[in-house]
């Protein structure tokens, strides 16, 4: 059997679900994938935080060690990996760590 609603209720019922569907969402919760953990973004932006060297001096410290030019310097973990072109023309990927 149908009950009948008031046209009050069903204009309540329709505003809170408008003003809930409008709400923003919380930042945090945004950024987590469905298994409630962070995405890789948020994850690099960790490990940038805990790098105590900056990409300038990985990619010095490379050069220093192992010649040539520096070709790219890309986070990696909590250091870096740094791309070379050595003087005989090879190109060298070293690991760079903290």
């Amino acid at each position: 059997m149908l009950q009948h609603f008031p046209p009050k209720a069903i204009v309540l019922a329709l505003v809170l679900g408008i003003v809930c569907s409008v709400l923003p969402v919380e930042p945090t919760q945004a950024k987590q994938g469905k298994t409630g953990r962070p995405h890789a973004d948020q994850v690099q932006k960790q490990q940038q935080q805990q790098r105590t060297m900056t990409a300038a001096q990985a990619a010095a410290r490379a050069k220093a060690q192992y010649g040539g030019k520096v070709l790219k310097v890309t986070p990696s973990g909590k250091g870096y990996k740094v791309k070379l072109l050595t003087e005989s023309g090879r190109v060298l990927t070293v690991g760079i760590q903290d």
